[in-house]
């Protein structure tokens, strides 16, 4: 019932947002502090899971409960019934210890702990004082949505005098180089990265398996990029990311070159150790699940990472571990224990309205909001070009992208994109890995098929931003305060999409509904954006917006970052001042 027809006012409206986001780019130029020091303020708004004290007595109780239905069984005397109930009751006693050992070494890691006291020895190598700038070396993994909020950080870091050597994949390399030489670049090379994501996106793909044949068959290369490159560039610090996929080489590096080690994290799902919500990879949604439910989600990955990858005697993974005189833990194998984890500072940049922080998490785990840097006046791609010479025509801009994979029909979802885009009487700007190649090549006057596109200067021009759901993408959506449909490249990017529409902010349109239905002659991208363009979510996205741009990002990542360097390097003074005076 939403009529999508361009109105004479829509220009105007445009012209206005634009002006506003000229705006606040120069107010955000203006704005970067010109101090080391970290920011002081809270993490926003927070959320108490309880004290789960029932769940807790349950869990507790039930080992011991089916282990006397045992042996009852057991001394009833042989019968049929007897031995299958003492058997069945031996199983459910076993699993009932193993959950009783999940819960309870979860809830260990909730207190106070001093930082990387429950990681080994991360610290014994870090030797800088404060005289000279700090080396900082990013460990990036994933797609560009992993390499940016990296860059971003960097070059905070940099701006406040820091030496920064971000590594990177190949296809992301110029990204980096652009900031020389505030950044320097160093690659990394990755080729089952790609593998991996394109099969955890396959129908009925074995999300954990994979994941775990990753870590298991991956560790010996990335983890020896990573401690060569820190060795090499004399990092004093590194920087990886909570990803079950690739965190496990970053602490293993860490280890190796006995620094301090800071995570970044992106996305909820990443396994975060509460009981106020959790990721639940059935209904595929991170919400608040129940009190043990949310605990136990939140430890499965590393579980299952753990046996995957470790079990095995003749595990790769586990023999390179060994050879660098490195501790597998027993008897879950799980080398980022909870208490380890929450002993590691964690910077999450996911929104902070959408995900407020739980009250149990680690009080190393800081909330930032998402990481930006600074207007870029670069143009390579001509998208800024492209777009102010279409704005003359009164017509709404969108965006359409789904990622920097190929996990797609491109054919398919070009002529559901253009054939929508024509109909609304729209401009589209979209993302080369998202089309086919002969729109690529030959596209319509009201389509730019652009290589890189910058979304926090693109995003606040455009009508309605067709997304894939990816975590840095759909944060620059929210930033933006326009609606967005998205349309998940991979099975966990419903994540984003669900969460936003729960806000009112937004539509979620899965993509195999949109394909089955474009095959069958009806457009749902249509609808969906009829629905996004709906005066009542165009208001919930810009609260969302309003909301959302109180977070701090960068600056506060950067003197979290700073302040434990910091306050590390004075205990060290304090350890050998201490352990001077005790000799003489």
């Amino acid at each position: 019932g939403v009529s999508l027809t361009t109105r004479p006012s829509f220009a105007q409206a445009m012209r206005a947002c634009c002006g506003a986001a000229d705006a606040a780019e120069a107010q955000l130029a203006n704005d970067l502090p010109r101090s080391d020091q970290a920011i002081d303020d809270d993490d926003g708004p927070s959320v108490d899971p309880g004290s789960g004290a029932l769940p807790l007595a349950l869990v507790a109780a039930a080992p011991f409960c089916f282990a006397a239905g045992t042996i009852i069984l057991v001394g009833a005397g042989p019968s049929f019934l007897t031995v299958v109930g003492a058997c069945c009751c031996l199983l459910a006693t076993a699993a009932s210890s193993l959950l009783a050992y999940v819960v309870f070494t979860s809830r260990a890691s909730v207190g106070p702990v001093e930082p990387w006291a429950h990681a080994g020895d991360l610290t014994s190598k870090f030797d800088w004082d404060g005289s000279r700038p700090l080396r900082v070396l990013f460990m990036t993994w994933g797609s560009r949505g992993d390499h940016e909020p990296n860059v971003a950080l960097g070059l905070e870091l940099a701006r406040r005098g820091h030496e920064v050597t971000v590594m990177g994949y190949g296809t992301h390399r110029a990204m980096i180089e652009a900031h020389a030489p505030a950044l320097k670049y160093r690659e990394v090379r990755d080729d089952n990265m790609p593998r991996v994501a394109a099969a955890l996106n396959e129908e009925g793909a074995d999300f954990l398996g994979i994941a775990g044949a990753f870590a298991r068959d991956n560790l010996r290369s990335l983890a020896g990029q990573y401690a060569r490159a820190a060795e090499e560039t004399g990092a004093d610090v590194l920087v990886g990311q909570c990803v079950p996929l690739c965190s496990l080489a970053h602490y293993t590096a860490a280890q190796m070159a006995r620094k301090p080690l800071f995570l970044l994290s992106h996305d909820p799902i990443n396994g975060h150790n509460s009981a106020a919500w959790s990721y639940n990879p059935g209904p595929n949604r991170c919400a608040d699940h129940g009190w043990l439910a949310n605990v136990v989600n939140s430890r499965v990955m590393g579980v299952v990472l753990g046996l995957t990858a470790f079990a095995s005697p003749s595990s790769p993974a586990r023999r390179f571990r060994a050879e660098q005189g490195l501790r597998t833990p027993w008897p879950l194998f799980e080398v980022l224990y909870p208490k380890t984890i929450a002993s590691i500072p964690v910077i999450c940049t996911f929104d902070r309205t959408l995900w407020p922080r739980p009250t149990d998490f680690s009080e190393h785990w800081v909330l930032t909001g998402w990481l930006d840097k600074a207007a870029d006046a670069a143009d390579p791609s001509g998208v800024k070009t492209w777009v102010a010479s279409r704005q003359s025509y009164g017509r709404p801009v969108w965006y359409a992208g789904l990622g920097s994979f190929d996990h797609h029909d491109r054919a398919a979802m070009s002529a559901v994109l253009v054939a929508t885009a024509q109909r609304v009487g729209a401009d589209l700007v979209t993302l080369r890995s998202t089309v086919s190649d002969d729109l690529a090549a030959s596209p319509p006057p009201f389509v730019l098929v652009a290589e890189e596109v910058p979304h926090a200067w693109l995003f606040p021009r455009c009508a309605v931003v067709i997304h894939h759901g990816g975590a840095g993408t759909s944060s620059q959506v929210i930033r933006s305060g326009r609606p967005g449909v998205c349309v998940p490249a991979m099975r966990f990017q419903s994540v984003w999409g669900a969460r936003i529409a729960d806000h009112g902010a937004g539509v979620l349109l899965e993509q195999d509904d949109l394909l089955r239905a474009w095959a069958n002659g009806d457009n749902l991208l249509y609808e969906a954006v009829g629905k996004a363009l709906a005066e009542d979510v165009q208001a919930a996205a810009h609260r969302l917006a309003d909301q959302s741009a109180v977070a701090p990002g960068t600056r506060k990542a950067a003197g979290v970052i700073l302040q434990y360097a910091r306050d590390l390097a004075a205990q060290q003074r304090a350890a050998g001042a201490q352990g001077g005076a005790e000799s003489v």
